[in-house]
């Protein structure tokens, strides 16, 4: 329903989540320098193909940066917190609806509304057997680690809905290289629009 809906917005032709591997790589060559010696040796010992380890992985890539403004609150986002807002990970089922109430509790503090995010479950992240896009109290479970990123990102279009303030960076970075497409919406931030055109750049030389 959710891919129906998006389709019909006609943003992009493109089934661009099929790309997601090249789209990683080509983030990793541009901020390669801003991978810690931790996540060096992660993606070292760790399947390569594992979608939650590169989805937790760019938010360290491309840090946020600035102070973040909500309603009369202003803050400074964390990696850990941008990385919560884009996709979270429980050992049992059991714990989801605890995940919701504080994600509720935390926007409710700032007068917003819960944006769509991620959750995983399983004991470790290469041991992974559920996946859902949460939505307020709404869960769609879907197959694969990729789909979840998939129908997470559409469910912003299909709803109107504004990307986390905390992750919004990384979502405008994954609408314009990776979906391929922008709107006279696009909130212009200053440290990731170089990233973008040099994405654009590699690719392009890349496909010639």
């Amino acid at each position: 329903m959710i891919d129906e809906d998006f389709k019909f917005l006609k943003l992009t032709s493109e089934d661009c989540i099929t790309d997601w591997f090249n789209f990683f790589s080509t983030i990793q060559e541009i901020k390669e320098d801003q991978i810690v010696c931790e996540l060096r040796s992660l993606l070292e010992t760790d399947d390569l193909t594992n979608v939650v380890i590169q989805v937790l992985l760019l938010p360290h890539l491309i840090p946020p940066k600035g102070r973040i403004r909500i309603k009369k609150e202003h803050f400074k986002s964390s990696i850990s917190e941008c990385k919560n807002s884009i996709i979270l990970h429980v050992k049992i089922h059991g714990y989801i609806s605890h995940i919701q109430e504080e994600k509720i509790k935390r926007a409710q503090k700032f007068g917003l509304t819960v944006q769509p995010y991620i959750i995983v479950i399983g004991p470790t992240f290469t041991e992974l057997h559920a996946f859902y896009v949460c939505l307020d109290k709404a869960l769609y479970q879907v197959s694969t680690v990729l789909e979840a990123v998939d129908i997470c990102f559409k469910v912003f279009y299909v709803f109107d809905l504004h990307y986390p303030p905390e992750s919004e960076h990384i979502w405008y970075t994954i609408q314009n290289c990776l979906y391929k497409f922008s709107t006279k919406y696009d909130k212009q931030i200053s440290y990731v629009m170089p990233i973008i055109n040099t994405f654009k750049t590699l690719r392009s030389t890349k496909d010639m």
